[in-house]
């Protein structure tokens, strides 16, 4: 092979690999972004101990971040001229993600929860903004309540085999079976698997909408029909009724799921999974 040959592969391969890199930054940037702006702090909450931060802004001056009681980060920033790559390390998990600056971006976006991406396992996401508090839900007065509970008692007893969306933390397994839509309520059919070493007490389920996977706002519950004790090797299913929303096909629906040993669990369905005549609602 001729020198000049060898020089035209050389080209080519760099050129892949440039392509190859700018097409894993996308995706990432897609999944696993956070914010930064000036006159406010970013927050995040990690599960564990957080042992080492290291940014690619080597500087240190456009980003700054402080460690607070050894599970809190706190970002602040004058501006960044470019975006720059994240890795935080805890005890237990590896996080990845990119920092952008952007002006005028609402609170809500400056506060997150770092989410399990164990060193040799793959994670949808590995950041989450913090999930608000939901007030209780109320159904109103002209509702037919004999009817949804009538509903609610013939789903409880099918045999569902489809699977929408599936998480495992520490032994419990949180899965959505079925969803249904029918006049402005949706009913959700929530499998909750007990593989730990002790009885479980679960808190009552939480749903959020999450649009674009940023912003989180809250579907207030009206009814929660299921056991809130689970045994050692048992399977209890919860059936979970919110108000209908308008939903986009990029929207996330998140269910947090807390009790003993559980801290808490957010279990993410992509609204893409929703049967169409849900998404064509409106």
């Amino acid at each position: 092979m001729n020198r000049q040959n060898k020089s035209l592969i050389t080209i080519c391969s760099l050129i892949l690999e440039m392509v190859l890199t700018v097409s894993l930054h996308a995706q990432q940037s897609a999944k696993d972004t956070i914010y930064v702006t000036k006159g406010a702090a970013t927050f995040l909450h990690a599960a564990d101990k957080i042992l080492t931060v290291q940014s690619g802004n080597t500087s240190g001056k456009e980003l700054q971040y402080q460690i607070i009681q050894d599970r809190d980060l706190l970002f602040t920033t004058t501006g960044l001229s470019r975006s720059t790559n994240l890795l935080v390390v805890t005890e237990k998990s590896s996080y990845y993600f990119i920092v952008q600056y952007k002006e005028n971006v609402p609170l809500s976006l400056l506060k997150y929860e770092l989410e399990g991406k164990t060193a040799g396992k793959e994670s949808n996401s590995t950041v989450s903004p913090l999930l608000p508090e939901c007030p209780e839900g109320h159904i109103s007065a002209n509702t037919d309540t004999v009817m949804m509970n009538r509903l609610i008692n013939e789903i409880m007893h099918q045999r569902l085999k489809k699977l929408l969306a599936k998480t495992t933390m520490k032994g419990i397994q949180v899965s959505v079976r079925k969803v249904l839509l029918l006049n402005r309520y949706c009913y959700f059919s929530i499998e909750v698997r007990n593989r730990s070493h002790i009885p479980v007490e679960l808190q009552p389920i939480r749903v959020y909408k999450s649009s674009y996977g940023i912003n989180a706002s809250c579907m207030p519950v009206l009814m929660d029909v299921g056991a809130d004790v689970i045994a050692t090797g048992e399977t209890v299913r919860h059936m979970i009724t919110v108000e209908a929303s308008i939903l986009d096909r990029r929207d996330k629906i998140l269910f947090s799921i807390s009790g003993n040993g559980i801290s808490p669990l957010i279990l993410k369905m992509a609204a893409s999974k929703l049967p169409g005549y849900i998404l064509a609602a409106r």
